[in-house]
């Protein structure tokens, strides 16, 4: 059997997600948001049970756990993590940039230095 359940322990939330052959635990800060995220999780298993069901490939809870996301407690969260990885990966590809015009200086002297040395 499936089972999700929110935990609090020595000031943070846990979460478990029994998902029968495997156990997925997660923290989380709030109640509020450790809530979000069961009830976030339960609508998802139960959507993809509906759709695996159902004969015209509809489920009726996909508006729930659309609305889940756009709560005003979640979105900013999403967000910001998002935001944070993409400017961590911008500042890792403009270093990898940086070091490949470096090879590229570098490979053009090398060159300028060997046609030199060759004539």
């Amino acid at each position: 059997m499936h089972k999700v359940e929110a935990v609090q322990k020595k000031g943070c939330y846990k979460l478990f997600f029994n998902l029968g052959e495997r156990i997925f635990k997660l923290r989380c800060t709030s109640g509020a948001l450790a809530n979000r995220w069961v009830e976030a999780v339960e609508t998802s298993m139960r959507t993809a049970k509906e759709l695996s069901n159902s004969k015209t490939n509809k489920s009726r809870n996909v508006r729930k756990l659309v609305g889940l996301h756009e709560k005003k407690e979640l979105r900013p969260l999403i967000e910001s993590k998002y935001d944070s990885l993409m400017k961590k990966n911008c500042e890792k590809t403009t270093e990898l940039i940086n070091c490949c015009k470096k090879i590229k200086e570098e490979l053009i002297i090398v060159i300028i230095i060997l046609t030199h040395n060759s004539s």
